[in-house]
């Protein structure tokens, strides 16, 4: 029977490894309609316990960069921060530019290491791309641990990006690997899953630390980030050699970066071009749904709804627990759901709370004060958002990637789909201060809607 297949084989082109592959014909060949993998969902997750927990230990790479989130969410309101930096003070004329330059340095970093991230987990393997990657994250701790002045505390956040936007990438390319059809939705959730309780941790560490009078108020929850970077590095031993045979069949004669770039030129070409521009717009859209003006000037958020500065803070670490709570409803759900109606009714979803935001905030802007009632109501239809957001295109941003590249490009696609993320987030983190402040002075949020209505659109025309 394999001689048989083996013969059959050598005939086959190399364009397209998976093509390729045909079913055993012969009288002693497996009948392919009784092969099945098993139940989805819950019951596959329980079902595959091995496959389950390498893919969670895979997935702590979004930890970093969840705890990244809820650590300067609320590190940006202390009095304690503003006097090391006083650039990102409220009273300083360069506010707005200074705390967005700051906060999306972190992003630029990982949009850096996801371009070149492909090349080393294909030329030499995955687990010493990932353990260059939490060098970077580990020495980024340290300079925002020790900065004194703003300038090493950008570079601090754009040399640890480096290292999150790495182990971000990591994740979701080992989990696409060895995840069984059909429980890889939820599986790769996972990722989006870490982020938030990472997120969440970070938060309530950092909530807890305002209250020490000293410059380690802020300099602690950096400091912690070390420790999560030797979890990862340990948990993650993914050296998968699969998608450099393939690539080299694909392109014989081609090795080092001559293969790389071909690996790149091939994400393009007409057979995946339109695979590649969904992996792209999936995750665009989803970092300018206004996610990160939400996760990273919440407190600030809050207060201009006309809460005082403690709620604020508390509201604020509720925002992530329904990220949270709508996550792990995806790992249960996604694959029975399907990953085009997610987007779709995702996207429709969204944009309800953002359309009647944007009409309250137009209207009551500048009379919070004397109108309690509606800013509860608009705190209360920020966590709708965020839950539609958390079932929705949170998840769908780390796994759509992952899904719909063949073996020999995947490496390269989930590369350029996370830097695709990276890049976004770095645009939507230094606009949102001014998007914030134009949209409680003026009432712009509406600007939001124009961005949902062309996430729907994409959708529907590219999955």
């Amino acid at each position: 029977m394999l001689d048989n297949y083996n013969k059959k084989m050598q005939n086959v082109g190399t364009e397209h490894l998976e093509d390729n592959i045909s079913p055993i014909d012969s009288a002693d060949s497996f009948d392919a309609e009784n092969i099945a993998y098993g139940p989805s969902g819950f019951k596959g997750l329980i079902a595959a316990p091995y496959i389950f927990g390498v893919s969670f230990l895979a997935s702590l790479a979004g930890f970093s960069f969840g705890y990244d989130q809820g650590v300067i969410s609320i590190i940006l309101t202390m009095p304690q921060f503003h006097n090391v930096f006083p650039e990102t003070a409220p009273s300083s004329p360069t506010y707005g530019f200074s705390t967005g330059f700051m906060t999306g340095m972190l992003e630029l970093g990982g949009f850096i290491g996801c371009l070149f991230y492909p090349y080393l987990a294909d030329r030499y393997s995955r687990k010493w791309g990932l353990s260059i990657a939490v060098v970077f994250y580990t020495i980024g701790a340290i300079l925002q641990t020790a900065a004194n002045n703003y300038a090493t505390l950008v570079a601090g956040r754009f040399i640890g990006g480096i290292g999150v936007g790495t182990l971000a990438l990591g994740a979701p390319l080992y989990i696409g690997e060895v995840a069984p059809p059909n429980i890889r939705g939820s599986l790769l959730v996972l990722e989006q899953f870490s982020i938030v309780i990472g997120a969440v941790l970070a938060y309530w560490i950092t909530y807890g630390c305002r209250g020490i009078k000293s410059e380690w108020a802020f300099r602690l929850p950096f400091l912690l980030q070390m420790p999560s970077a030797l979890i990862e590095w340990k948990g993650i031993i993914a050296d998968v050699k699969l998608q450099q045979a393939i690539r080299s069949k694909m392109h014989p004669g081609v090795t080092g970066v001559k293969l790389e770039v071909a690996g790149w030129i091939d994400l393009f070409r007409q057979k995946y071009r339109k695979r590649t521009m969904v992996a792209l717009a999936i995750p665009f859209f989803q970092q300018f749904s206004g996610i990160n003006a939400f996760v990273y000037y919440a407190p600030i958020f809050f207060q201009a709804l006309g809460q005082d500065t403690e709620r604020a803070l508390i509201l604020s670490g509720i925002v992530n627990i329904c990220q949270l709570i709508a996550c792990i409803g995806t790992v249960l759900c996604l694959d029975h759901f399907g990953r085009r109606n997610l987007a779709i009714w995702g996207g429709i979803a969204m944009g309800i709370p953002h359309a009647i935001m944007a009409g309250i905030v137009g209207k009551y802007h500048s009379s919070w004060s004397s109108n309690t009632g509606v800013g509860w109501f608009g705190v209360a239809l920020v966590y709708i958002y965020v839950l539609c957001y958390g079932f929705t295109y949170g998840p769908l941003g780390w796994t759509l990637p992952a899904e719909v590249f063949p073996s020999g490009i995947r490496a390269t696609g989930i590369g350029a789909a996370v830097a695709t993320n990276w890049l976004a987030n770095t645009c939507a983190s230094d606009a949102s201060e001014h998007w914030m402040d134009s949209a409680f002075k003026d009432g712009a949020a509406a600007e939001e809607l124009e961005i949902r209505r062309e996430v729907v659109k994409e959708v529907i025309n590219g999955v």
